[in-house]
């Protein structure tokens, strides 16, 4: 996740990323956020402001990576590896929750869509794996298909890393297309 809460750090570990994109010598960063989103009390009082932090990072990152010719190279997910619940606990906070979202940008990936949903209990929707629409005989969307669809597109679905750690995901959904 890309977030720049702290001018200072945050731009340093952007422009190391970056750097290390330009010559080469790294192929992925992972950027958490400074403030964290772990908002088990007062979670609107914190939650908010930053996921505006957030966005203003992502949007610092997208300048950047324009302004170093790179946006034609670099694909920014942003994404998070639990949910919050739909329901406040008693602490005005919110919990874990199995459901998460993600957003990608970068070159190839067509923008303005959602694949998947959750029902009005906030429960995973299923998607028919080949047309990515709603389908309750389809497949949940799990972290192994978006692994395996960001393998296909960085090319790298048949090589060495890829055998030494297989997915457990037969579905080949075309969530980057």
């Amino acid at each position: 996740m890309f977030s720049i809460p702290s001018l200072d750090a945050g731009a340093y570990t952007v422009t190391v990323a970056l750097s290390g994109f330009k010559t080469g010598l790294a192929v992925s960063a992972s950027i958490s956020p400074f403030l964290g989103f772990d908002t088990h009390g007062n979670h609107d009082g914190v939650h908010q402001p930053n996921m505006l932090s957030l966005l203003y990072g992502v949007d610092q990152i997208m300048q950047e990576l324009v302004a170093q010719g790179l946006d034609s190279k670099v694909v920014v997910i942003m994404g998070s590896d639990f949910g919050r619940t739909p329901a406040y606990n008693a602490g005005n906070g919110k919990d874990h929750w199995n459901i998460t979202s993600m957003m990608l940008m970068g070159p190839g990936i067509t923008g303005n869509s959602v694949i998947g949903s959750t029902d009005d209990s906030f429960h995973a929707n299923f998607v028919n794996p080949a047309t990515l629409a709603m389908d309750a005989g389809g497949v949940r969307i799990r972290c192994a298909h978006v692994q395996k669809a960001l393998r296909k597109y960085a090319g790298i679905s048949d090589s060495d890393g890829a055998h030494q750690y297989p997915l457990d995901a037969s579905e080949d959904m075309p969530l980057l297309a």
